[in-house]
């Protein structure tokens, strides 16, 4: 099965997390989410349970909506304390840990953002600085490492010591707005994209003027430091 969150954009809180059978192509179910942005969406393949990390802010506060695929129904909620507007989601199944990416202010090029791992009874168990924009989550089991990628020129690496406590290793610069991005651990590779965009120069005339040059978009390739 495959799940995707539809945001309708009107502000009526009727957006829903859709299910589609990718082997007979067709649209087998669909679940209300009762909010407007569910934004951070993860499978649990085998609990049978889908996380989404809900964009909405209620009294400073977002939520993580916990969905039972076979029920196809939600059956949980937890506040993400810490990191409010997630919208990426990642998973150490292994040590039931689920990780919230958060924009805080939900700026693109906002930093900081925020890591928040959560237990799978929703208890927070650290919120982390991270960078702005989040937008995609990786965790690779193997080096028990975090990718966390976000849209304000970086990525952000962080290591899980043990379930309970984690920290950044650092930060790796990416591009302009490079917030899409994917690990591949078999490769030991993570590939970040970096769209087409205007990069403004110093003033060059007396005037002031402002200079202008275009970054064409590519593909910038990082590979695994031990």
């Amino acid at each position: 099965m495959y799940y995707v969150g539809i945001v309708t954009g009107q502000g009526n809180k009727d957006d829903t997390i859709e299910i589609v059978d990718t082997k007979a192509a067709k649209l087998v179910g669909s679940i209300k989410m009762d909010g407007t942005d569910p934004a951070g969406i993860i499978l649990d393949r085998a609990a049978n349970r889908l996380y989404v990390g809900m964009g909405d802010v209620v009294n400073g506060d977002s939520v993580v909506k916990v969905i039972d695929t076979n029920k196809r129904a939600v059956i949980a909620e937890w506040p993400i304390t810490g990191g409010p507007q997630p919208h990426t989601a990642g998973l150490d199944a292994a040590h039931h840990r689920l990780f919230m990416g958060s924009r805080l202010g939900g700026g693109h090029v906002v930093d900081p953002g925020k890591l928040v791992v959560l237990t799978d009874t929703g208890k927070v168990v650290q919120a982390l600085d991270a960078v702005g924009g989040a937008d995609e989550i990786y965790y690779d089991a193997p080096t028990s490492r975090i990718y966390f990628s976000g849209s304000s020129g970086s990525l952000a690496v962080f290591h899980e010591d043990d379930p309970d406590h984690f920290r950044m290793l650092g930060k790796v610069p990416t591009g302009s707005i490079a917030k899409s991005g994917v690990c591949i651990p078999e490769m030991k590779r993570y590939y970040s994209a970096v769209p087409k965009h205007l990069v403004q120069l110093m003033p060059t005339t007396q005037y002031g003027t402002d200079d202008w040059l275009t970054e064409e978009s590519h593909l910038m390739v990082f590979e695994e430091v031990p």
